[in-house]
């Protein structure tokens, strides 16, 4: 063997002893289970809900979607998937990291990392199965191809990500199946999309937080994650053998996402089935990202910025981008229909005014045809004293996040 043959092996052997040694270094926090069996499982997954609302303001339905997650998490393996849970926000400040925080306390093994390097992660999953939860995203995912490779791969029971290592590039296979939450700004890269829940979120108002999350004050959410361990543990063959119902437009990857939280739902019965399926309709209903099937990577610029091409009209586009600029410039968190439409009238440079639009103002009515193409539809909503149809920016989140991109 020539001198610098073994000096390549010995440094190939050397760096993987060195990212076993740190992978092995990990160390999670053991969940002792509740000593004795759960007699009231309905009360705890309610008890689960409410911490989230508690700490952090979430859309319809996300705070079920949230405690039906934490308690598949504690039972992952009874399942053929586990799907991506995809926290995002049209910008800072929504209660991503928040989210992260509460989860933290009740999933098994949690692992928060940012900046650890892709051959020891790799290690980590493969020897510990921890819930990833991985906050920031939008800032390192997109241009990393080995850890997306990792978190779709991770989605389906007995499969492997793979990567080269060593001087001489050896394939080698990890085990990747792992639970994972992913948190950031905008959309995810297609695939991981596809394998995703999507929970958007939007910024609290002044007053509406019932508390700050106090990572020092846990003790209610640890006894809970003793709980849902003891929980699990108790009907893990159930939730294996559990075949549930879903709704007629759960289907394909959709239904392999959702499928575990419906099995958690329906062994833990009372009203969970119900409150699953409600859940899976106001976040994956026409209003979600899943109905919009013209997505594409290009963008184009309008009077307010760039946004992402879809296949319908441009200027639906641009009055997204107005809309997304009112609410910033407001400060606001709801508009009555009335008011959006005069604030659009007044914007400069644009057809709204009437001028560029052969004299035809835009109008309630035609606001609200314009933003059916989004799945976006007026409510009657309350504004101090006074109640009319209008607008929350609830309303438009995953539409910003989904076809603008993130202002500047």
């Amino acid at each position: 063997m020539r001198v610098a043959t073994l000096d390549a092996e010995v440094a190939r052997w050397r760096s993987q002893i060195n990212d076993d040694a740190q992978a092995n270094a990990v160390k999670f926090p053991v969940i002792e289970p509740w000593p004795s069996p759960l007699l009231d499982a309905l009360e705890l997954l309610d008890h689960v809900a409410s911490r989230y609302t508690f700490y952090i303001i979430l859309p319809p339905g996300a705070a079920d979607a949230l405690a039906l997650f934490t308690a598949h998490a504690h039972a992952f393996t009874a399942f053929y998937q586990t799907p991506r849970l995809n926290l995002y926000s049209p910008r800072r400040g929504c209660g991503k990291t928040t989210t992260l925080d509460v989860l933290a306390t009740m999933v098994p093994r949690p692992f928060r990392t940012e900046n650890m390097r892709a051959p020891v992660l790799f290690r980590v999953v493969d020897q510990q199965q921890p819930t990833l939860l991985l906050d920031e995203v939008d800032t390192y995912l997109h241009h990393a191809d080995e850890l997306r490779g990792l978190l779709n791969a991770g989605h389906k029971r007995g499969a492997c990500a793979y990567r080269c290592e060593g001087a001489g590039n050896a394939i080698r296979a990890f085990k990747a199946f792992a639970p994972a939450v992913l948190a950031g700004i905008g959309v995810l890269p297609p695939t991981l999309h596809d394998r995703s829940i999507l929970v958007p979120l939007v910024p609290a108002e002044p007053g509406q937080l019932s508390a700050r999350f106090d990572e020092h004050h846990t003790d209610l959410e640890k006894t809970l994650a003793r709980k849902l361990a003891r929980w699990a543990r108790d009907n893990f063959n159930a939730l294996a053998a559990c075949d549930p119902l879903l709704p007629p437009s759960a289907f394909n990857r959709l239904a392999d996402n959702w499928r575990p939280l419906f099995a958690v739902a329906q062994v833990v019965g009372g009203d969970w089935p119900q409150r699953a399926a409600d859940a899976f309709a106001k976040l994956t209903g026409s209003h979600s990202p899943y109905a919009f099937n013209s997505f594409n990577e290009s963008t184009h610029l309008t009077p307010r910025g760039p946004v992402v091409s879809w296949s319908g009209s441009p200027d639906s586009l641009g009055l997204l981008a107005d809309i997304r600029l009112i609410f910033t410039q407001q400060g606001v968190q709801r508009l009555f229909s009335s008011a959006l439409v005069d604030a659009l009238r007044v914007l400069p440079e644009l057809p709204w005014s009437g001028s560029n639009n052969g004299d035809k103002h835009i109008s309630v009515a035609r606001l609200a045809r314009r933003l059916s193409a989004f799945g976006i539809r007026s409510q009657t909503i309350r504004i101090g004293l006074l109640r009319a149809k209008g607008y929350t920016l609830a309303n438009f989140v995953q539409a910003f996040a989904r076809f603008l991109l993130a202002p500047q």
